[in-house]
């Protein structure tokens, strides 16, 4: 059976958004894909970091989420001043999306197995970019954690 999986959490930003950032466990070259009529294009957008820190701002979202077909880490933490506050662990996903509404105070983590039809998709999901299976009786876990700090 074919399917996806991924997990949409969404963290509460008290503080003003530009206080808060995005570590990376790893050194990451981020290249977001674009969507296009909510359909994942070939376009890519390079997002800059500070040695493995994203600085928040609403401007990284006026074209929706950042979504990424692959990382390096395993592991990102929300920065408030500098200062770690919660770690995000998603050791079992290839994807990762990352998202807010503007002037919203949250973000959203959200770990994937699979993402959007690309604009180029045929329609048939056994063919879908990133689509997981598991057989007929089989079995399929995935898991992803939080640490508050």
């Amino acid at each position: 059976m074919p399917f996806s999986i991924g997990g949409h959490p969404a963290f509460a930003l008290p503080e003003s958004f530009p206080s808060y950032s995005l570590e990376f466990e790893k050194i990451e070259e981020l290249n977001s894909f674009v969507l296009e009529n909510d359909l994942l294009s070939s376009t890519t957008i390079n997002i800059p970091l500070s040695d493995k820190t994203l600085p928040l701002s609403y401007s990284l979202f006026e074209k929706d989420a950042l979504i990424f077909k692959k990382l390096n880490s395993k592991k990102i933490t929300i920065l408030e001043e500098n200062k770690p506050i919660l770690s995000f662990y998603y050791e079992d996903f290839t994807n990762f999306g990352i998202w807010t509404k503007m002037n919203a105070p949250f973000i959203c983590l959200e770990p994937w197995l699979g993402y959007s039809d690309l604009t180029s998709s045929d329609g048939n999901i056994e063919n879908k970019e990133a689509i997981q299976f598991v057989e007929a009786n089989g079995t399929f876990n995935c898991s992803y954690s939080i640490e508050i700090i």
